[in-house]
């Protein structure tokens, strides 16, 4: 062996050693940071489980007081004694259907005046006839049960065609407790649209 020859393989083993070491580092560095990732995975996961359900339980508990708050106003609306003796007429005959709308229209749009946060009625007698002032959303996102329930219910947040609302039903009773009607009320908040995910 030429001393030539011993300086090429000396050469070409100082190139091999430098590629594999390179290759080597490379690949310990690639592992390293895998195992970085797969150990920090769940604990990201987590972190990430938390800040959601925290942030959900945020927005129900802010819808739940604005639903909390509309459920005095709709209250308020449905008491009206006024309004309440106009329905029983009509309920029991004793007042025609036009009288009725022309009655409760004007009756609906003063009570819509006074609730800043009401954007619409739906004034539902149990003789099918309906009588609205406002902004009314299409009955299929009107709470379900609306006719038959015995409290205020709700539904919502929904994208009604001008924005995020809130939809309520309140059953109407006369004094015996017999069912007279429902109002329908459309309630618009920046509260609820500030907590609540845009719409897709």
């Amino acid at each position: 062996m030429t001393s030539n020859t011993a300086e090429i393989d000396v050469h070409h083993l100082r190139r091999k050693l430098i590629t594999h070491s390179t290759v080597g580092a490379f690949v310990i560095g690639i592992l390293a940071a895998g195992l970085t990732i797969v150990a920090f995975a769940d604990r990201l996961t987590d972190a990430v489980s938390d800040v959601a359900a925290s942030a959900g339980r945020a927005s129900a508990s802010a819808i739940y007081e604005v639903v909390n708050g509309q459920h005095k106003v709709a209250m308020q609306i449905t008491s009206r004694t006024r309004a309440r003796v106009v329905l029983a007429q009509h309920v029991t005959g004793a007042l025609s259907a036009e009288s009725f709308a022309e009655q409760t229209r004007h009756i609906l749009s003063d009570a819509l005046g006074s609730g800043e946060d009401v954007a619409g009625i739906v004034r539902v007698a149990t003789t099918g006839k309906r009588v609205d002032v406002g902004e009314i959303p299409p009955d299929t996102l009107w709470p379900s049960g609306w006719e038959r329930s015995d409290r205020i219910i709700a539904r919502g947040p929904v994208q009604t065609p001008t924005g995020l609302r809130l939809i309520l039903a309140a059953p109407i009773n006369g004094p015996g407790g017999e069912r007279l009607g429902t109002d329908i009320l459309t309630v618009m908040s920046d509260e609820v649209a500030a907590v609540s995910p845009a719409p897709k």
